[in-house]
């Protein structure tokens, strides 16, 4: 089986947070609506790193308050946690998860506010403990990304809820993408810490 770090994207200056956002602005450009589809391509594609960071930025940042988004983007980052948790080489989407489309105004005005904050994560992000997210560490993404996705159902439904889960997925997929071990595990530790309050409370 190939290893899972392959999928990742070694050495990319370009897997950062404000190169997402710019990707998504400059594939905006020109349409009424964005699709989700959209949002991947205009970044890297399909690739566990990616299919991760996208949701988590979109319920970390703004974005995530307009009603449905965060639900989808976290059945979305649910069902490509599960594939890397079984150890599924490449992810596979169906389509019904990547049409749903969203206002652009609403998505380009959102992402623009979220950009300086995004560029200060992007500065902290290199490659280093490269271990963490090899196999079989790197089930324990995948098994925190379900959770995460997850508990959008819930959170969803209080302000800026899904904001905890949005970060951990953000720092995942980043960690993934730029082979950043540090970065998997503060995503990893944050996540759990959300699952653990999470419970608490039920």
């Amino acid at each position: 089986m190939e290893n899972r770090a392959d999928v990742t994207r070694q050495g990319d200056s370009n897997c950062g947070l404000a190169a997402v956002i710019d990707g998504v602005l400059e594939s905006a450009q020109g349409q009424d609506e964005v699709a989700i589809r959209d949002l991947l391509e205009a970044f890297s594609g399909r690739s566990y790193g990616p299919l991760l960071m996208v949701p988590g930025l979109a319920m970390a940042t703004p974005l995530g308050a307009i009603p449905g988004v965060p639900i989808v983007f976290g059945v979305l980052a649910a069902w490509v946690g599960l594939q890397l948790l079984v150890g599924r080489s490449q992810p596979w989407v169906p389509g019904w998860m990547v049409n749903r489309s969203i206002d652009r105004e609403q998505v380009v005005r959102r992402l623009k506010s979220a950009r300086p904050w995004c560029q200060r994560v992007d500065r902290w992000i290199r490659r280093r403990w490269v271990w963490v997210v090899q196999s079989p560490m790197v089930q324990v993404v995948g098994l925190v990304a379900v959770g995460m996705g997850a508990s959008t159902i819930p959170l969803a439904v209080v302000p800026w809820g899904v904001t905890a889960p949005g970060i951990a997925l953000c720092l995942l997929g980043l960690g993934l993408m730029a082979q950043d071990g540090v970065a998997v595990g503060v995503g990893t530790g944050l996540g759990l810490l959300t699952l653990g309050m999470m419970l608490r409370l039920v």
